[in-house]
């Protein structure tokens, strides 16, 4: 029974890492339908500015906020080098390939700037520890929590009680329609992929955290793993991203225990199929009727 409980303990804090990824990959999946593949390599390089700030010996609400402005500025570069030249040619396949490749151009920069070894990488947000029947986990682990609950309430807001949310949904709805009522298309966009940044950014601070290491390969498994949670838990809906990291986060826990660790990544893949096999469109997504 403890280990049934500590299983569960651990697949939900690994969950809710996961959930962090995948709410800033939704911001742009669901809210504008676009594939950002370069989310995962962006908010590496935001982490790697957390550690030269660290180094140069920045206190901590420099770091945080250097790392946070590196992703808003990479989520703008993404949005206006590899997505907005390419947007209305050819549907979402321009703009996956276009993302690729910035993901790869990104990833070299940081190899040339700071190496391809992982390096350490201390937690931030730590302020002690916690006991939860008879497992000791960190405080980060509440941070997570606290993010993940506060991040998408904050997100319907924006989308529901302001003028930019108005734009934001109806860009979502119908770019031209919205551009020809007079929405600044180019700038609302640009926004949410600023957001989307800022919150890949925190996401990467709060993962190498928890596991005090930052490597290069953190930019792709977090792309796949925020890709796979968004789609299983249902695309347009940001508590689904929730929803779906924690899926994702709990089916690799028990099949590390119960199974092997080698075939967790396999399971979840299969897991995917499965839940799409009986609802297409997530767990939470809802049905898009076509335009006649």
């Amino acid at each position: 029974m403890s280990l049934l409980f500590g299983v569960l303990l651990d697949g939900v804090s690994l969950g809710l890492l996961f959930a962090l990824f995948a709410i800033g990959f939704a911001a742009v999946f669901s809210i504008l339908q676009e594939m950002n593949f370069a989310y995962g390599d962006a908010l590496v390089m935001s982490t790697f500015i957390a550690v030269s700030a660290l180094r140069v010996g920045l206190p901590l609400p420099i770091v945080v906020l250097a790392a946070l402005a590196m992703g808003a500025g990479l989520g703008l570069a993404v949005n206006f080098i590899a997505m907005e030249p390419l947007r209305g040619r050819g549907g979402n396949l321009p703009l996956i390939v276009s993302g690729l490749g910035l993901a790869l151009l990104i990833r070299n920069v940081v190899i040339h700037v700071w190496g391809p070894a992982p390096v350490a990488f201390p937690d931030l947000f730590a302020t002690g520890s916690f006991t939860v029947g008879g497992q000791v986990l960190s405080s980060t682990i509440l941070v997570s929590l606290v993010l993940a609950a506060l991040v998408v309430p904050a997100l319907n807001l924006l989308l529901t009680r302001t003028r930019t949310g108005m734009y934001i949904r109806a860009i979502a709805q119908d770019p031209l329609a919205a551009r020809l009522v007079g929405v600044p298309v180019r700038r609302t966009r640009a926004i949410v992929y600023m957001a989307s940044g800022v919150l890949g950014s925190l996401a990467g601070l709060v993962f190498t955290s928890i596991f005090g290491v930052l490597s290069i390969s953190v930019g792709f498994q977090g792309t796949i793993i925020a890709f796979i949670a968004v789609v299983l838990g249902g695309i347009g809906s940001l508590w689904g991203a929730v929803l779906g990291g924690l899926l994702v986060g709990l089916a690799e826990a028990f099949m590390a225990a119960y199974v092997s660790a080698l075939y967790k990544q396999t399971f979840t893949f299969v897991l995917l199929v499965v839940v799409l096999l009986i609802l297409p469109a997530g767990i939470l997504g809802r049905r898009q009727q076509a335009r006649v």
